[in-house]
């Protein structure tokens, strides 16, 4: 299973019913960054199982506008002898740079704080407190900015 990185360049929250091996489920895209399974994404993408060439007019739409950025987590292997991980459970295979433009963009909660447990290395550690404190209270920040 990997994950794909889909960007949502809108300032509202976008919801998209997905029926996976005959169950509901729902892809809830943030503003920014957002990490999604790419089998949920490929159902979404893909919705009628008897004609897979069929797409999604609506997200096609939206990609082809550039409005939902679709990337895939290139796989990395951190140590010798390590399967490659393509999931984004952590940032350790990614670049400082790389890592610093993905945690800019996330605005998602959970998956900041499960990346800073992971994560060793001072500055991208510092990337993520910032990006943390700034969700949990924009207005002060906001303030400072000033």
């Amino acid at each position: 299973m990997a994950d794909l990185i889909v960007r949502w360049d809108q300032p509202r929250v976008h919801n998209i019913g997905v029926m996976q091996d005959g169950k509901e489920a729902t892809i809830k895209l943030l503003p920014g960054v957002n990490v999604v399974d790419e089998d949920l994404w490929n159902a979404a993408m893909h919705p009628d199982r008897k004609d897979p060439k069929k797409v999604n007019k609506i997200l096609k739409d939206l990609v082809d506008e550039q409005l939902l950025i679709v990337k895939k987590v290139e796989a990395t292997k951190t140590k010798v002898g390590e399967e490659a991980d393509d999931t984004l459970d952590t940032l350790k295979g990614m670049n400082v740079t790389d890592a610093f433009e993905l945690i800019k963009e996330t605005y998602t909660h959970d998956l900041l704080k499960k990346w800073k447990k992971g994560e060793k290395r001072v500055k991208v550690l510092a990337a993520l407190k910032k990006q943390i404190k700034l969700i949990e209270a924009p207005t002060e920040d906001a303030k400072d900015d000033e």
